[in-house]
């Protein structure tokens, strides 16, 4: 595969990130008996969603040269790879499933623990990818996953010190 991804590639990566984690909080959602912290999740679905569209959005405004491939393809493995990336990504890992962390025992402090990590793994993601990416690949555009990522944690970390305040 690439030594180097463009926009295109790592915007696809982030719109199926952006799936795998509205699926993810949409089940932590329904499994957490805390009525506050399931609505706190329901609304992470909610905004992985929105940020999926904003990506999808991102790809089509694309130049043809944040477009333009930078490995050769010739049987189209390209979008299997860039899926299976994605999809070995923090919020479909098996260790990580809700059913396995999120129990009768968990804090709401402790699930919105949970999802900072992930969060910040989002981040470490994206800024190992755009390392991979030249300028002239739309690198740049890239800044705009993490500061996306870097406002979930932010919000997550208010509602902690909102929680700790009750």
């Amino acid at each position: 595969m690439a030594n180097e991804f463009n926009a295109f590639e790592v915007l696809t990566m982030a719109e199926r990130i952006e799936t795998n984690a509205q699926n993810f909080y949409q089940l932590a959602s329904e499994m957490v008996n805390n009525p506050d912290i399931s609505e706190l999740f329901s609304n992470l679905a909610v905004w992985e969603k929105e940020h999926e569209s904003l990506f999808s959005d991102m790809k089509s405004g694309l130049s043809e040269e944040e477009k333009a491939s930078t490995a050769i393809d010739p049987y189209d493995e390209l979008m299997l790879y860039l899926t299976e990336m994605a999809d070995e990504h923090v919020f479909v890992r098996k260790d990580l499933d809700p059913a396995s962390v999120i129990d009768d025992r968990s804090t709401p402090g402790d699930i919105l623990n949970l999802a900072i990590e992930f969060e910040k793994e989002s981040i470490l993601f994206f800024l190992a990818l755009k390392r991979l990416m030249s300028k002239r690949s739309g690198s740049e555009k890239i800044q705009k996953v993490i500061d996306e990522e870097v406002s979930h944690i932010t919000y997550l970390a208010s509602k902690k010190r909102i929680l700790r305040n009750i």
